[in-house]
């Protein structure tokens, strides 16, 4: 299809210094000779080259005059009919709807009301219906949802779903992960705790209460001799225990380290009321007595 009427429609003042600059960053960016350009931007030269785009179109030679229409497009960015002829070309000739969709909508942006604006927006129907049939088949990933468009609504819907169950689960990880780390802070912290009182009660010698192997042998001692079961009173320690302070321990660490008890701390302060001096602090190297 052939539209010939002509370049009507020019932009005003301010748009044609903007179509001026358009033209020479297109020269700047290799589209074409700087004189060809400026000499498409005269209405009467642009209206000569689009009668050689249709002399070429009749000629069959849709390469030849889709090239003619898209420097006339360039050099001529507010020609709203250059625009709709490109469309139209790139539409029904080059069999390029995705490209006429643009110059389709160009053109309603630089000619709003026309005559033609009917015409135009059932072709922006049969172009986007063209890219549907299109895209409906093939791999998703191959599809094109369109602005607007109901396919362009699922995809989006499916990927808030998905956005939403991925930021849950990545929650759920994170406050996973902050559980199991309390979790090995506190056993470590136990840990440390119960090897410490460990070390001091083995350093003041503090001795074990009978063994069940040794509970059950004086048991079977009696029954073989009649007797009454007697056990030997455990071994008490000579002298008080005591704990040589370290860098960094309190009232409330001591106590924990040696009875794992922190409520022990009155205790030691009570036995120590001679070195404390009614003072909780604690220096390097100060010997604490720790009673039973």
């Amino acid at each position: 299809m052939v539209i010939d009427t002509g370049f009507s429609r020019l932009c005003g003042g301010g748009i044609r210094a903007a179509a001026a600059f358009f033209i020479a960053a297109a020269f700047v960016a290799g589209c074409g000779p700087e004189a060809r350009f400026k000499a498409l931007s005269k209405e009467q030269s642009a209206a000569s080259a689009a009668q050689r785009a249709r002399d070429a179109q009749r000629a069959g030679k849709v390469e030849e005059a889709r090239e003619i229409y898209e420097d006339i497009a360039a050099a001529r960015p507010c020609d709203a009919m250059a625009r709709l002829q490109l469309g139209i070309l790139l539409h029904d000739l080059a069999d390029d709807p995705y490209a006429a969709l643009g110059e389709y909508r160009a053109y309603l942006r630089l000619a709003p009301g026309s005559e033609k604006e009917a015409m135009v927006r059932e072709r922006i129907r049969a172009a986007r219906d063209s890219i549907a049939r299109r895209t409906s088949g093939g791999d998703t990933a191959d599809r094109v949802a369109l602005p607007g468009s109901e396919e362009q609504a699922r995809r989006i819907a499916a990927l808030e779903e998905e956005l939403t169950a991925a930021r849950a689960e990545a929650d759920a990880a994170v406050a996973e992960r902050n559980r199991l780390r309390g979790d090995a802070d506190r056993l470590q912290r136990e840990i440390l705790a119960k090897d410490r009182q460990i070390d001091i009660l083995q350093s003041q010698g503090v001795a074990a209460a009978p063994s069940r192997d040794l509970t059950r042998a004086a048991e079977a001692d009696a029954d073989r001799s009649g007797g009454a079961v007697s056990y030997a009173a455990p071994v008490q320690p000579q002298g008080p225990r005591t704990y040589k302070v370290r860098r960094g321990d309190t009232l409330w660490s001591v106590a924990q380290k040696a009875y794992g008890d922190a409520s022990r701390t009155a205790d030691i302060r009570a036995a120590n009321a001679d070195r404390l001096r009614g003072s909780d602090k604690l220096t390097e190297g100060m010997i604490l007595v720790l009673p039973y």
